[in-house]
Formats: C-alpha cells, structure tokens, sequence
C-alpha cells in the first residue's frame, strides 16, 4: 500500500490546511495540486478533473462503463457520458477541495478529503475509485458526510443538471 496526500484549493479564499511546512497556506485563488501517489493513473486524472473541472480530462479519466455510486445520488450511474456530466457539474459546486489522504490497493484507490460548499457548509467524505487493466477509472463511490450538506450537495447538483440527467437520481427532484 502507499500513503500520500493530495490537496488542491479552489476559487478565492484563503485556505488553512498546512501542507508539509508548519504553517505552510496556499490562496485558492492560485489553483494547487500535490500528487504523491501519482502512479494510478486513475486517480491522478481525477484529482486534475477536479481541480481543472475539466469535461475532458473526466472523459480521458472514465472507462467507456464506468459506474458512479454516491450517498448524494438515489441510484446508479452508467456510462462515460452521464458520469462525466454528473462528475463535472459536481465539480464546481466546491469552493474548496483538499484531498487530505490516500491509500492505494491493487486496483483501488481509496481518497479521504474535505471541501467546502458555497455559503462555507464543511463536508467532508472518501472515494473509492476502481481501474481496469487499462488504468481507467470503472468505478466510482463517493461518500459525503454530514447529511445534510449531502443532502444540500445533491439538491443543488440536481438543480445544476436539469435537463441534462434524470431529476429521480437526486434527493430533491423526484
């Protein structure tokens, strides 16, 4: 197994998790990323997408079959394309993201982090990601806590996809 640390930070506050030096801050207005674990491709593109909410780099990450499980999400999401709309829009509901921990297994890639939601609701959660052979994500469960910011996380993703994905896969539309 090996343990790293990822962190970015997004839009234009400042943030005050440490990263390696005491005291060490870095502004989101500056877009960092930290990979330590960068040899799971999977993960790596993952953590880019985000930090980029980045539709390409989503596709170039996602297996055609991809599957996506989250506690924000009422059911199972299938497909490249769905995943990648569902993963892009989620993306930039953040106004911060720190990847805080990982831990690499065979063919998964468990990642704790803890964000920020507009108006500064704190989430916080783990993914795990699975690869196939060919190092691309066919995979995902994604797990926010407390619920309520889950809850407030998924209505608000609903509201963002209108339209675009099925409003019965979020916790406000049906």
């Amino acid at each position: 197994m090996r343990h790293g640390r990822t962190a970015f930070a997004l839009g234009g506050a400042q943030s005050d998790r440490q990263q390696g030096t005491k005291g060490c801050r870095y502004t989101m207005s500056e877009p960092m990323i930290i990979d330590r674990a960068a040899g799971q491709s999977g993960a790596s593109g993952w953590t880019r997408a985000f930090k980029e909410h980045s539709s390409k780099i989503f596709a170039e990450t996602l297996a055609q079959s991809v599957m996506l499980e989250a506690s924000v999400l009422t059911g199972v999401v299938q497909g490249r394309e769905r995943v990648q709309a569902i993963l892009t829009a989620a993306s930039g509901l953040y106004e911060a993201l720190d990847f805080t921990r990982r831990t690499v297994d065979g063919d998964r890639t468990y990642m704790e982090w803890e964000a920020r939601l507009g108006g500064g609701e704190r989430v916080a959660g783990i993914t795990v990601l699975t690869v196939d052979a060919a190092g691309k994500i066919s995979a995902i469960a994604i797990h926010h806590r407390p619920l309520p910011g889950a809850l407030r996380f998924s209505a608000e993703l609903g509201r963002v996809l209108a339209g675009k994905i099925e409003p019965d896969l979020f916790h406000c539309c049906q």
